[in-house]
């Protein structure tokens, strides 16, 4: 976090690829980061991320689940949005031509 405090520059990169190197893509975004921790801010984003990966409920019914401490939670999780600059990718697909028909 100091880093980005300090230089708030990224480079941000998602690829996939076979093990083979058959296929592979990426996407490279270059951009700006800003580091949201402000509790009020973080809530839609984190909101967005229980309706993805979990049963869509309220950011406070589901911070408020037994097991759950709410501050100590909100104090480990960084946001960090970036602002795009740049971006950019790749894909190859190699394809076998013994599996071409004629």
């Amino acid at each position: 976090m100091k880093g980005l405090k300090n230089n708030p520059n990224v480079c941000f990169q998602v690829d996939e690829s076979l093990s083979d190197t058959s296929m592979y893509k990426s996407v490279i975004i270059k951009g700006t980061a800003k580091i949201i921790d402000d509790e009020e801010e973080m809530i839609p984003y984190l909101q967005a991320l229980i309706n993805k990966y979990r049963v869509p409920v309220s950011f406070d019914e589901y911070i408020s689940r037994a097991g759950r401490n709410r501050e100590k939670e909100i104090a480990a999780i960084k946001i960090i949005l970036i602002s795009l600059r740049e971006i950019s990718g790749k894909c190859m697909i190699r394809v076998n031509p013994k599996r071409i028909k004629s």
